[in-house]
């Protein structure tokens, strides 16, 4: 029997009475060679659960074959949710096997059937999801309609003998093709209708936070109000490009055309127009589309907003997309930050492969993506996007795409091998017929001329630019100016004044030639210089720019900025206030010595033409932006120059913010601050001393208070960052200048560490806490610190453990780039992985975003090295081969072989043109880089195990190396010979290098050995060595050979150490697993490390000598520490039988408690810092509770409990303190007295592992091994309420700020946070981590706004959650082993006390 689950979906579809079928009850005889004869019993089994009337229509095409044996042979054996569908199938597909011989047509009706089948399936998935709604109610009425239409046509061939004309009459064999024909249409549109309605029901998906925040550009859609009133972005004219739009529009609305259509052509043929016009009709005829529309001048130009700019759109249109798009969101927010191929990858195909089924059955969308050249790498995302749709993970998708035919896009096109007719050339199209629609459109625009001999000049003119006969009715007829047809016709024939010979971009040039003519046809000098200023400062603009920007920057008036923009209105335009370029040609005609040089006419002057230069030199203008930008700065930046009221607030808690920095911070301002760099870099040699002096004034005058207003106006840290490196790129490229670089090295690091603190959330705090931790010998601190007189101090100065940058990738060698702004790291996953790498991947430095993947070796990489030109970088493997690659395309441009075994270290020579290599073949070789030269030069032979580094000196006549076998070795690479051995390390040597000088050499071993040598003697001039418990794995030297740098085995560290001293200077710890290399990068003033297996991390640091200081006067374990509730003070207790406390600012010890005890262990202060209290032990076992009196040190109380104590808290008002027993009973005390003012009981016989008081101190929540959490009345001991749910042991509790909420940790995995007045649940944080998956200790933040959760969990680290969403916010690593105690946030939830 069929089962049928409409009705439960749909319970407005009817009765079952309404819902039989008249007709069931009929009979066929003689089918075939038997007869037989069904009842009307059976068929009223078969249809007695149709939900539908539209069903019984349906069921009635099967009644109209009911004789035929086989399709009640399907109706009896099929379940499917469609049945009736099901048996019109079947007793069609009976007929068809019994007549299939004679029947001609067969084959199209089996596919029809076989049509009807997938789409009956979809119908029914699909009206389950949808549920019942209004829409869903008319649909199906129609559907019933069209099925009662198509039953009748089924009846009337339904006499006697019908099926034996089926067989002989191929006419009746034809409508009843029509007539199933018809049902696969009905329901090909039902499903269509119904599953679109599905689809695009998004709303609650896109009000998701990860959906919202993902960037898209503002500019990129073709409906984007972007001047779409002029020519800048609009349709084709009507009646043009006919052939060109029809082509495009069949492969858009056909079902198996490819995936890709690539439209390409030469500057100005109207590649955008067409982009544009079929996006219109698309949206016209309600096709599901998406646009992007590259273009230099706006946000679209950047390359990374196209990914989730399309993915933000797609969600929009798909649910079944969106809904698999959001979890990946949610598992890596930064995912729209990051490099091209991981959002290719994991925004677009992932989620769009995966929501494939759920789309089945319907229109394809069409992404539309137009002047690709004009993107700032969209080259690499074409080469992305092919990619995903060469492998078919784009499935059910097209790509319109067109650009300008570069040669990169070109192969990436052609290596596709895109079908020819899938590729439109507009410049190969016949002239005549681009002539024909430019006429066309110049009839429109100039319907006055179109009689003229004029017009048809200008038509031929054109030479089938689009771009110029739009650029010339905009010289002809202004926008918003209205000329008579007598002005119009003189300036025509200006533009027809004989000029230089055609050509494609000639005729461009004579066209701007005549519209720049008209506009400088002054021969006051002077005013030519102001007006091309302006111009130049429109084609220069890093940003885009205004007109009353351009007036202030250049020091001109308003009006005369505004004058000249209008004047070249023929290739410029305003929009929002912004100046624009109508296109992209017109700035690379600009900055073109050679054709922006020209003869131009004058009416004012008794000559006849001069020479015009409006040749923009780009370096030297941007000089002069540079120094502008400067000039801007040092006047209008300022201490607060919001008017902020207080360091207590941050930033977002501060009324009319937005309005303050409107008005304090001007737009040429805010253009200068965010782009002096960027006209810097640009601006190459020019200038440079003069520069200088402006970088060092803005360094020295004005540096803090830029970075408080980029902080204010919401710049995100990587911009401020990127600017620093652009400007000491600058200064590494000048020479004479490097050595001038500490002091912006300095504000480098100030800028990277301040914008990624919780610091940079108050902007004050910029001064009172960053500027007063800097260190004292900084640069910045020695400039800056002096000016303000008030700023807290601090002593020992604070240490900044935090990595500046992580890197999640599994590497074990790492280096620094030679200008310090890339990271090259080898990836390696064992061969096991689902998709094992071997890879260089090239980091940003800074953001940590990911340039480049270079892929070539095929086994393990073991080392990575640039040359000192940033040009190569050469590679080695355990595949026994080295390669070369070229750092600005990634290719591979040589493999070298001839190494045995693995190679394990390779490195450039200074002059780039030789490599050194080692290998556990026990040699070392020396290649040349020029593949002109052989390729092995020499092999040095003489280490008795593998080679595990080698160097050349700085003049690059010797390399030195050392081995496994324990010896440094110095080398002749003249020669080919040894020259000299150093012995004395008794393990490994993992790090050599020449001392700045040449004279000397440096090397580290695995021994925990640092080593100095003389080169002319070899005899070791100094060591030291590390202590006992490091066990180092890993050492590099700074270039100036004033430090080293070692990683670990075991403890997990990172060490820099004073090489002259062996002082130790700093500890890094965030590393979980062994370090495997480490690295300075060149200006010292950074390190990175990498850790693979299970770490598999890369971190940079700051490499500053900020020691971490220790409170010292503890002789043995320190057992427990606890921050006092100011944070002034801390308070430990040690095995020694003292309790200290001590000034958390200078480390200074204020008290000492002995005490004479066999133990003394959980510690407390009170609210008011007055007493402190400790579990402990006497001699005879007993337990003990102690309260001392800070201020006299003398013992305030002291309580015999009987039992273990296994927490204990003080009351807010520090009147009471309560302690949880072993028992499961709590006891609360008279902190002063000692007397017991109530004994708790309600928890099992299981151990009180936490305690805290709610803020009023009237009730306090206790949690305990039996599972259970307990909230409890303070003043009469009721159990006020049980909060169960746990499922194991909690392990700790802690009440909000405002005592609304309690969350707990549990051995379960679990962290809960519950509603303190209803004792219900309100949000449940589930870990999945290592070793056994529980949080050991909570704590909420004090913050009203924004609140966390904080948790120190087994696996060593401590985590935060946002308290709202449960989104995990931060990770901090650095702990080894279980974090059994995180104390609360500070007030300004800047730190966390963390205690082991």
């Amino acid at each position: 029997m069929l089962r049928y689950r409409w009705t439960k979906r749909f319970p407005f579809l009817g009765s079952r009475k309404e819902r039989k079928h008249e007709n069931a009850t009929a009979s066929v005889s003689n089918v075939g060679s038997g007869s037989t004869s069904v009842s009307g019993n059976n068929t009223e089994s078969a249809t007695s659960e149709i939900p539908s009337k539209a069903a019984a229509s349906v069921l009635a095409i099967h009644v109209g074959l009911n004789g035929l044996h086989e399709a009640l042979k399907v109706v009896n054996e099929a379940a499917e949710v469609f049945g009736p569908l099901k048996s019109v199938i079947g007793g069609l597909l009976a007929c068809i096997e019994v007549y299939q011989r004679t029947l001609a047509n067969h084959e199209e009706m089996e596919r029809v059937i076989k049509t009807i089948d997938h789409l009956a399936s979809l119908v029914t998935v699909r009206l389950e999801r949808l549920g019942a709604t209004n829409a869903s109610r008319k649909r199906m009425l129609k559907l019933e309609s069209d099925l009662k239409n198509i039953v009748k046509n089924i009846e009337d061939l339904q006499a006697r003998g019908f099926v034996v004309r089926l067989a002989e009459n191929s006419v009746d064999a034809g409508k009843l093709v029509g007539a199933y024909q018809q049902i696969k249409d009905v329901l090909n549109a039902f499903q269509l209708e119904v599953g679109l309605e599905i689809e695009q029901n998004v709303q609650d998906i896109l009000n998701e936070v990860v959906i919202r925040d993902l960037r898209r550009s503002r500019d990129a859609s073709f409906r984007a109000a972007i001047k779409t009133d002029t020519l800048s972005r609009g349709p084709c004219t009507a009646g043009t490009r006919v052939e060109i739009l029809d082509k495009i529009m069949a492969w858009a609305r056909a079902d198996d055309s490819p995936p890709v259509f690539w439209l390409t052509g030469l500057a100005g043929t109207g590649k955008t127009t067409i982009a544009y016009t079929i996006s219109e009709r698309m949206w016209a005829e309600n096709k599901l589309l998406v646009s992007f529309f590259c273009s230099r001048q706006l946000d679209s130009k950047d390359s990374r907003l196209i990914v989730p700019t399309i993915c933000r759109n797609l969600a929009e249109l798909f649910r079944s997309y969106a809904t698999k798009l959001v979890p990946v969101l949610q598992g890596d927010s930064v995912l729209g930050e990051a490099r091209i191929r991981e959002q290719v990858d994991k925004l677009l195909a992932g989620p769009w492969s995966a929501s494939l089924p759920g789309r089945d059955g319907l229109p394809v969308p069409v992404v539309v993506i137009d002047a690709l050249d004009e993107s700032d790498d969209g080259i690499e995302f074409l080469k992305n996007l092919l990619r995903v749709v060469g492998d078919k993970s784009l499935r059910g998708i097209k790509f319109l795409v067109t650009s300008r035919a570069q040669p990169e896009i070109v192969d990436l096109c052609h290596s596709f091998q895109l079908p020819a007719d899938m590729i439109c050339c507009l410049h190969e199209v016949p002239l005549v017929d681009v002539q024909d629609d430019i006429a066309q459109f110049l009839t429109e625009k100039l319907p006055e001329l179109c009689d003229t001999d004029e017009f048809t000049q200008i038509t031929r003119r054109a030479g089938g630019l689009f771009i110029f006969a739009a650029t010339a009715v905009r010289f002809i007829s202004p926008p918003h100016r209205t000329l008579s047809h007598d002005e119009q016709r003189e300036k025509l024939q200006k533009l027809l004044k004989p000029g230089r010979p055609s050509g494609s971009t000639l005729l461009l040039d004579q066209l701007y030639e005549q519209v720049l003519s008209a506009a400088f046809d002054e021969e006051d000098e002077e005013f030519l210089h102001r007006r091309l200023d302006i111009l130049h400062a429109v084609v220069c603009a890093q940003d885009l720019i205004s007109i009353p920007v351009i007036a202030q920057l250049l020091g001109l008036n308003e009006d005369t900025t505004k004058t000249c923009v209008d004047s070249l209105h023929s290739v410029l335009y305003v929009s929002s206030s912004l100046v624009l370029c109508y296109h992209a040609s017109f700035p690379e005609f600009i900055l073109d010595a050679q054709r922006s040089r020209f003869p131009a006419p004058l009416s004012s002057t008794k000559e006849k033409s001069r020479q015009l230069q409006v040749f923009c030199d780009k370096p030297i203008f941007n000089a002069r932006l540079a120094h502008h930008c400067f000039r801007i700065m040092g006047s209008e930046l300022c201490f607060n120059i919001c008017h902020l009221p207080s360091s207590f607030m941050l930033d977002h808690e501060v009324d009319d913010l937005h309005d303050l920095v409107q008005t304090n911070i001007s737009p040429v301002l805010r253009y200068a601050a965010c782009n002096w760099a960027e006209h810097l870099l640009a601006a190459g040699r020019t200038n440079r001393l003069s520069l200088y002096d402006d970088l060092k004034a803005f360094l020295t005058d004005v540096f803090l208070f830029w970075l408080e207003a980029m902080n204010l106006i919401g710049s995100q840290w990587s911009l401020c960052v990127h600017l620093f490196q652009q400007a000491c790129t600058w200064l590494k490229f000048k020479a004479g200048l490097s050595n001038r670089s500490a002091l912006l090295n300095d504000a480098a690091s100030f800028t990277r560490s301040f914008t990624q603190s919780p610091a940079s959330q108050s902007t004050p705090h910029l001064y009172i806490s960053c500027l007063s931790t800097w260190s004292s010998s900084a640069p910045i601190s020695k400039i800056w610190k002096p000016r303000f007189k008030h700023l807290p101090l601090f002593s020992p100065e604070p240490v900044y453990a935090d990595p500046l940058l992580t890197i999640e990738t599994f590497t074990e060698t790492v280096a620094f780039s030679p200008d310090d702004l890339n990271l090259a790291s080898a990836v390696f996953t064992m061969s096991l992985s689902p998709t094992p790498q071997r890879s260089i991947q090239i980091w940003d430095s800074t953001t940590g975003e990911l340039h480049q993947e270079l892929v070539g070796h095929t086994k393990r990489i073991t080392s990575v090295s640039f040359s000192d030109d940033g040009a190569y970088i050469v590679s080695a493997s355990e595949d026994m081969s080295i390669c070369i690659w070229d750092t600005s395309t990634g290719k591979q441009l040589r493999e070298l072989l001839g190494h045995t075994g693995s190679v394990e270290v390779v490195a450039f020579s200074h002059d780039t043109q030789y490599i050194v290599s080692g290998s556990k073949d026990m040699s070392i070789h020396i290649w040349a880089r020029d593949p002109k030269v052989s390729d092995q030069l020499k092999q040095l032979d003489g280490h008795t195990d593998w080679v595990q580094c080698a160097v050349f000196s700085h003049d690059d006549m010797q390399v030195v190396s050392g081995s496994k076998d324990g010896s440094v070795r110095i080398w002749d690479v003249k020669a080919g010979q040894q020259v000299r051995e150093l012995t004395g390390h008794d393990n490994w040597i993992c790090a050599v290098m020449f001392s700045p000088c040449g004279s000397q050499i440096m090397s580290g071993s695995y021994d925990g050995s640092l080593r100095i040598w003389d080169v002319s003697t070899g005899k070791a001039l100094k060591q030291f060595d590390t202590d006992e418990t490091y066990d180092v794995s890993s050492v590099a030297f700074s270039r100036d050979g004033q430090k080293i740098v070692s990683g670990s085995t075991l403890p997990y560290n990172v060490r820099i150490c004073d090489v002259t001293t062996g002082k130790l200077l700093k500890v890094l710890r965030d590393h979980c697993d062994n370090i495997q290399s480490v690295m300075f990068s060149h200006d010292g003033t950074r390190v990175v490390s990498a850790s693979g297996w299970t770490d598999q991390s890369i971190h940079v640091w700051m490499a500053s000598e900020r020691r971490p200081e220790e409170l010292k006067g503890h002789t043995l374990q320190v057992r427990w520490v606890a921050f006092s509730s100011d944070g002034e003070r801390v308070i430990s207790v040690s095995g020694d039988k003292t309790i200290r406390v001590w000034d958390a600012a200078t480390g200074r010890q204020l008290k000492k408690f002995k005490y004479a005890l066999e133990y003394c262990d959980i510690l407390a202060f009170s609210s008011d810092g007055a007493l402190v209290a400790c579990s402990a032990a006497a001699k005879d076992g007993g337990p003990l509770l102690r309260i001392w009196d800070t201020a006299s040190g003398k013992l305030a109380t002291e309580q015999y409990i009987g039992e273990e104590v296994g927490c204990l808290s003080f009351s807010p008002d520090s009147t009471c303190i309560v302690t949880g027993l072993e028992s499961g009973s709590l006891i609360i005390w008279n902190s002063r007295t000692g007397e017991k003012l109530l004994h708790l009981k309600g928890h099992t016989e299981s151990r009180v592992t936490s305690v805290a008081f709610f803020p009023d101190g009237f009730q306090l929540v206790s949690g305990s091994s039996d599972s259970s959490i307990r909230i409890w009345d303070t003043k009469n001991g009721e159990n006020v309420h049980v909060l169960t749910g746990h499922t194991e042991g909690v392990t700790s509790v802690a009440v909000s700020v405002g005592g609304e909420k309690i969350v707990s940790g549990s051995w379960d995995g679990s962290v809960v946070v519950w509603d303190a007045e209803t004792g219900e649940r309100v949000k449940e944080i589930h870990l999945a981590l290592k070793v056994w998956n529980h949080a050991c200790s909570v704590a909420f933040s004090p913050r009203v706004e924004h609140p966390q959760i904080v948790a120190g969990l087994d696996d060593g680290t401590v985590r935060v959650w946002d308290q709202t969403t449960g989104k995990l916010v931060k990770v901090l690593r650095g702990h080894t082993d279980w974090v059994d105690f995180c104390g609360i946030f500070t007030r300004r939830d800047t730190y966390c006390l963390w205690f082991i």
